[in-house]
């Protein structure tokens, strides 16, 4: 599979988990709160010192309040300093954060955001297994984790695990991961499918969409 390192759409979702209002908040305001233990100011604090919200940016600033928010078991604080230690390739530190945020049960309630969040950490934990950040190499421990976002709907990492049971030749259990991954925009996704039709792998050979789907994929990986 053809991927810079990691898959950017997991990094994408994790770029900002806390939305704030520098007009509702002062900065004054926002120590205050957090100094008195408030996790949700803590999380606004360190949001605006990450990106110089009414302050100067200050990185160090920025981990100290995000690691506070996390003290609670807060998904969107986890992720957000996991992705904080991985920009600085500081991947021995980022993935027991992003392992932390990854182990949350997604329940019915849970917002979009945190799902988000929570699907975004359990790919980041997948790849980098699977690309050897901060740990050894293991393929087997990365499918676990892509598939585990996989099942519950993440579209990148349906990608990955539809291209692990395609390579393997495996292609009953590759079309389906496969077809939710087109769906979602996924290049290679209709590549392989396009290939699965056009040599009849477990799909009737069908070479007229096996045409459509290799143009598919064309258009897809102009964008990449």
């Amino acid at each position: 599979m053809n991927y810079n390192n990691v898959n950017r759409s997991f990094v994408a979702l994790l770029s900002i988990f806390f939305i704030v209002s520098c007009k509702s908040y002062d900065v004054r305001m926002l120590e205050a709160m957090s100094e008195s233990g408030d996790h949700k100011a803590q999380g606004n604090l360190g949001f605006m010192y990450q990106y110089g919200y009414g302050v100067r940016a200050n990185y160090n600033e920025s981990l100290k309040w995000y690691k506070l928010a996390a003290s609670d078991g807060d998904p969107l604080a986890e992720g957000t300093v996991g992705r904080l230690y991985f920009e600085k390739q500081d991947y021995k530190n980022a993935l027991p954060w992003f392992k932390k945020c990854a182990l949350h049960d997604i329940q019915s309630g849970t917002e979009r955001k945190t799902e988000q969040t929570i699907l975004a950490c359990q790919g980041m934990v997948g790849t980098m297994y699977l690309y050897g950040q901060g740990v050894p190499v293991n393929k087997p421990e990365a499918k676990v984790w892509l598939k585990k976002a996989a099942d519950q709907g993440e579209g990148s990492a349906q990608c990955y695990v539809g291209d692990f049971y395609y390579l393997d030749r495996d292609y009953k259990s590759a079309y389906p991961y496969l077809q939710s991954a087109l769906e979602k925009g996924c290049a290679n996704a209709a590549k392989y499918l396009s290939d699965m039709y056009n040599n009849g792998f477990f799909v009737e050979k069908d070479s007229q969409r096996a045409k459509e789907l290799y143009e598919k994929y064309l258009r897809l990986k102009s964008y990449d």
